[in-house]
């Protein structure tokens, strides 16, 4: 419906004006809107009253005053259909057969915006400087922290291997003319050594991996094999804590394209992990099993699990949320970081389940390769 408020210039101007412009009848019912209007609201507004439409925080709206005070503005908040309000200024003018309701922004309010908005974008600006130089300085301090702990670990690698060298050589050979204290004592010194030597090692590949040297030599890697090559190094150490190693492969699975040594790191630590926190008669179990284009191997332990809360940082390095081995045998801290690098490296995935009192399993996937007369496990 059309309303007689002015000339067709004046339709035009009111079409083409940055005000909202209502109009509505005697009862304040809107017959018509401008597209500016229809543009803030989003919705079809005409024939509804304006108390429905507008957002009257203080429930003081009335019309009826509006008009008697023609001269003066009122703050009036208009809901957008995305949920926001647009807040106008609004002036009334009543003529003969409808009101006339125009709202604006205020020029200084948005002059105000306009300079807090300029004000804001040069703090972020510097913020993202200041952001950007922090991160340079970080990632300087963190190349000449990997290049530290680089030379220490091989520095330090040699003469630690020397000490478990000849503690186990001592152990070996003068065991019958050594007290049992002495053998104590030399038992500790291998012990140590070999988990300072572990850490190393640890060490080592966190510098290599952190500093982006970590290469990868791809090739077609059968799963399988390397999954029975690894448990053939692990068996001895499961039988001194008495753990049965099992591996389930029910079917011919394709290769996967990978590093066959880090593979066999990531199933080497897995494995020992699983044996360390297994009770002595428990039995740690390997799967592999092939799904929607990946292999996936999962080492299961009978151990005491892992809390819920405690899972999301089993692969931080240091993390503080692991459980005691059963024996309390020691770790370096760092072998599910390296393994979850690994992995990651190899655009695989690693995750683990577990429930206190349940046991652990971690689990990883590879993406097999993808020819279709790619040879098979045997």
């Amino acid at each position: 419906m059309k309303h007689d408020i002015g000339t067709p210039l004046l339709h035009h101007i009111m079409e083409r004006s940055a005000m909202a412009v209502l109009v509505l009848d005697r009862e304040g019912r809107i017959l018509e809107t401008n597209s500016y209007a229809k543009s803030l609201v989003g919705r079809d507004i005409l024939r509804l009253f304006l108390s429905e439409v507008i957002l009257d925080f203080s429930s003081t709206f009335c019309l009826k005053s509006c008009l008697q005070n023609s001269k003066d503005s009122y703050l009036l908040n208009l809901p957008s259909i995305d949920g926001l309000a647009h807040t106008l200024y609004f002036r009334f003018y009543e003529e003969a057969e409808y009101i006339l309701a125009i709202g604006e922004q205020h020029h200084e309010e948005i002059n105000l915006l306009r300079k807090n908005m300029i004000d804001l974008n040069h703090e972020l600006g510097n913020a993202n400087r200041d952001l950007q130089k922090k991160h340079a300085e970080l990632e300087k301090l963190n190349e000449l922290k990997n290049q530290f702990l680089g030379m220490a670990a091989h520095d330090l690698r040699n003469p630690i291997g020397t000490i478990m060298t000849l503690s186990d050589f001592l152990l070996e050979e003068a065991f019958e003319h050594l007290s049992s204290e002495h053998i104590h004592f030399l038992t500790m010194i291998r012990s140590s050594s070999g988990f300072m030597l572990n850490l190393l090692n640890d060490l080592l590949d966190i510098a290599k991996i952190e500093a982006g040297r970590m290469g990868l030599n791809i090739t077609p890697v059968n799963l399988e094999t390397l999954i029975e090559k690894t448990l053939a190094f692990q068996r001895f150490q499961a039988r001194k804590k008495r753990v049965e190693l099992v591996f389930s492969c029910y079917e011919q699975h394709p290769m996967v394209l990978a590093d066959s040594l880090k593979i066999e790191q990531v199933l080497q630590n897995l494995l020992t992990n699983a044996i360390k926190f297994s009770p002595p008669e428990g039995k740690v179990t390997v799967n592999l099993f092939g799904s929607q284009g990946h292999l996936t191997v999962a080492v299961t332990d009978q151990g005491p699990g892992i809390p819920a809360d405690q899972l999301s940082n089993i692969f931080k390095p240091f993390s503080r949320d692991v459980p005691p081995a059963p024996e309390g045998e020691k770790g370096t801290g760092l072998g599910l970081s390296i393994v979850q690098k690994i992995i990651l490296a190899h655009r695989g995935s690693i995750w683990v389940e577990s429930k206190p009192g349940e046991g652990t399993s971690f689990l990883f996937a590879l993406q097999a390769q993808p020819h279709e007369d790619a040879p098979t496990t045997q």
